[in-house]
């Protein structure tokens, strides 16, 4: 008679535990590690072929001629319209005015003085009348100056006394300065009629054919002296957005210098650089991968509509910061896909998808 078969011994569950940490456990935290080394490494650590950033597209406002900014109608980060009003520039030097005049003034003079030598009398008594008229004309463009330096001293003098800070004392003597000028301006005028009157006729007996140097050279002295005291308006050549302040109201500035800057805040290309080794020089026919650096990431398709020339030093920014040496790389230009959120200087890792040749 067999024996009867005894029961198998329970194995206790800390046995079983024990087991698995000593031949399963450590294989699993193996793959764990290494998925995770994986990861880390195509995601953050491995040198990606292919970098770029969002193109940024910033214009300078800037002035033609030296002056003051009389008034500024902008701010920073305020969105502005292409074509719209931002600064108005002015000339209002008082001794740079007034010299100019006199620098016009000894023009005619000595022209005048050129012009009598070789002239008849006749000839002679018409061109001294002619200068005098010509100089009554400078006089009204110095007399229409002065009014708009005035008008504009009034309107600020109003606008202070109107907030409670100037006295009308004050307002009263400045409006009474402005109607003097505007006075001396209507009765400049009168003079110049009736000095055009009495040279019309005593022309009408010269040669209708004549041509006039003198008068044309002082008619140009005094339009390019109008013209230089003519305040400019600037306005803005993009829609955007104002960046950067460079100069406010009421600073004296140079012909050339930035008044704003205006960016672009929609970005419509990406400049990308191909690192070193270029083992292969992508055509307008490929395509490119592009994945945001931001979470959650953002991947989209772009063609390449540029390939640059030559290799060229890459912004540092785009590379790994503990990277000291110079880089460059085989710039290309990609348009911006539809569906993907991009920030104007954004830096993005890319991948070109070669088209099969």
């Amino acid at each position: 008679m067999e024996k009867d078969k005894l029961p198998p011994i329970p194995t206790p569950a800390s046995q079983r535990w024990r087991e698995f940490r000593i031949q399963i456990l450590p294989f699993v935290v193996f793959l764990g590690i290494m998925t995770g080394i994986v990861y880390l490494w195509k995601s953050y650590v491995q040198p990606v072929g292919v970098i770029g950033y969002a193109d940024t597209n910033q214009v300078n406002v800037t002035s033609l001629q030296d002056g003051l900014i009389s008034e500024l109608f902008v701010e920073r980060f305020q969105s502005v319209a292409s074509n719209q009003v931002i600064a108005i520039i002015v000339n209002t030097d008082p001794e740079l005015i007034q010299a100019q005049i006199e620098s016009v003034q000894a023009d005619i003079k000595i022209l005048a003085a050129r012009n009598s030598v070789d002239e008849q009398r006749t000839d002679q008594a018409f061109r001294e009348f002619q200068q005098e008229l010509l100089k009554l004309r400078v006089d009204q463009a110095s007399d229409q100056i002065q009014v708009d330096l005035a008008t504009r001293e009034y309107q600020r003098i109003k606008k202070q006394f109107d907030q409670g800070s100037e006295s009308l004392a004050n307002l009263e003597a400045e409006k009474a300065k402005l109607d003097t000028y505007a006075a001396l301006l209507e009765a400049r005028g009168r003079q110049i009629e009736d000095a055009q009157k009495s040279l019309d006729a005593l022309g009408a007996k010269r040669n209708p054919g004549d041509v006039d140097p003198f008068a044309e050279g002082v008619a140009k002295k005094a339009a390019e002296l109008q013209l230089m005291l003519k305040p400019s308006t600037l306005r803005a050549p993009i829609s955007g957005m104002i960046s950067l302040v460079h100069h406010v109201k009421g600073e004296r500035i140079l012909r050339g210098m930035p008044i704003v800057s205006i960016n672009d805040p929609e970005t419509r290309r990406i400049i990308a650089y191909i690192r070193q080794p270029v083992t292969r020089v992508p055509s307008t026919n490929d395509w490119v991968t592009i994945t945001t650096r931001t979470q959650t990431r953002q991947t989209a398709r772009g063609q390449i509509i540029r390939v640059g020339s030559q290799l060229e030093p890459i912004n540092p920014g785009l590379i790994a910061a503990d990277s000291k040496r110079m880089e460059v790389g085989l710039p290309i230009m990609i348009i911006v896909p539809d569906g993907i959120q991009l920030v104007p200087g954004e830096y993005l890792n890319l991948h070109i998808d070669f088209n099969p040749k």
